[in-house]
């Protein structure tokens, strides 16, 4: 037999790094977040102090971690206190006023609870004096209900001075909808790969990209209804103007002049032709440009193959015509 030495122990906890606390005239205790350190046995152990609050002059606050076997790591934070902003003492005829309080506070919409006050903006009010008062939050939270935050505010004479924001916790309102959408205006008709799709920001579920039912091409001046649906069904709706022109005709050079180049059928089935005085060779092409079919005018060319939308014809002068297949 062997033996074989087993030796536990409990390594100094990980310090976390603390940044300098800034304050005006003092720092009060709860004006401060008690920092945390990771130890390997116990897991997060949160620091105390015996420093006394509030604290007037710079300094430090020194932090103690304990843990479960009574093993402890101390560590400092830095305090500057600057000095008190002139106007903060009020003048007599103030001693005894209240904080007046700002006009009403905007709703609070959320999606799930609020589970404290640090996603919220802190309202603020006006001393008598003159100086700035900053609420302080008095609802029990998490707020996992619809309800209201109650905001106290207190000025340096003990005066206070209470206001109420409402929170709705729910989602049941429309998808925002940005600003009106600027008309589209094609000539012969407007495919659907030319069409940028309008999106809106939803509060809950972010970036919403709209849907339409409207048939493509668009061969008529109308509309294009778009709808946009959140995660719980909530919709808006938006309408977006479109103006189709004639179809352009395009020149094409000839020994007696210049002559006209027009393409039909326009929108097209199974046949398209480029119909011209002129005999000469044609291109079809995506609207990127990609090279599809080749075909001569006055030839009827097979666009089975092709799928529904926009397409140009290139001509021999490198003018170039637009078509739609159905």
């Amino acid at each position: 037999t062997q033996d074989q030495t087993v030796t536990i122990t409990d390594a100094a906890p990980v310090l976390p790094v603390l940044n300098p606390i800034t304050a005006a005239c003092n720092l009060e205790r709860n004006a401060v977040i008690a920092p945390k350190a990771t130890d390997t046995c116990d897991g997060e152990i949160e620091g105390t102090t015996v420093t006394v609050f509030p604290i007037t002059e710079s300094g430090s606050i020194t932090w103690t971690y304990t843990d479960s076997d009574n093993n402890t790591a101390t560590q400092t934070q830095a305090v500057t206190i600057t000095d008190c902003p002139p106007d903060e003492v009020d003048p007599p005829g103030c001693m005894e006023d209240p904080v007046p309080v700002v006009s009403d506070l905007p709703e609070v919409i959320r999606c799930s609870s609020v589970a404290d006050a640090s996603g919220l903006t802190v309202p603020t009010a006006t001393s008598c004096a003159g100086y700035p008062v900053v609420a302080a939050a008095t609802t029990a939270f998490p707020l996992t209900e619809s309800g209201f935050i109650t905001w106290t505010y207190t000025d340096n004479n003990g005066n206070t001075a209470i206001q109420t924001q409402a929170v709705v916790i729910t989602d049941e309102t429309p998808v925002p909808v940005a600003n009106s959408l600027t008309s589209l205006t094609a000539a012969c008709s407007l495919a659907e790969e030319t069409v940028i799709v309008p999106t809106a920001a939803d509060a809950c579920d972010g970036e919403i990209t709209a849907t339409t039912t409207v048939a493509f091409p668009l061969t008529e001046s109308g509309t294009i209804t778009w709808t946009y649906t959140d995660n719980n069904g909530n919709t808006a709706i938006q309408t977006q103007a479109v103006v189709i022109t004639a179809c352009v005709e395009s020149p094409l050079g000839s020994s007696d002049g210049v002559v006209e180049a027009v393409v039909y059928p326009n929108p097209a089935g199974r046949y398209v032709e480029v119909q011209s005085p002129v005999g000469s060779p044609i291109r079809i092409l995506s609207v990127g440009g990609d090279l599809l079919l080749e075909g001569t005018t006055n030839t009827k060319v097979d666009i089975a193959s092709l799928h529904s939308g926009l397409y140009l014809v290139q001509l021999s002068d490198g003018h170039l015509l637009k078509f739609v297949k159905k």
